[in-house]
């Protein structure tokens, strides 16, 4: 299964409103059995707000980066999955 890390980047201040960007990296995953289609991750990229959703085979390391639980991962996984099949 696909290691799900957060990448904070720097925050942008406009006025009073601070953003926090934020990128998504998807490593270790399995082309035999994860279809990750770039149709996917781009819902991926606009249901989370994500700057940037990078997904790779290979180990990519973060620095910096938020490395999500199994469960949370899951979860993320499976909202994911709800909203896509809602728009189906």
């Amino acid at each position: 299964m696909a290691r799900i890390q957060i990448v904070p980047l720097p925050p942008v201040t406009v006025g009073e409103y601070t953003h926090t960007p934020f990128i998504i990296v998807l490593d270790q995953l399995d082309l035999d059995t994860e279809h990750w289609h770039d149709a996917t991750l781009e819902h991926l990229k606009e249901a989370t707000g994500a700057a940037l959703v990078l997904a790779h085979e290979a180990t990519l390391d973060a620095p910096g980066g938020l490395t999500l639980t199994d469960e949370q991962r899951t979860e993320l996984l499976d909202r994911l999955t709800l909203t896509l099949d809602g728009a189906a």
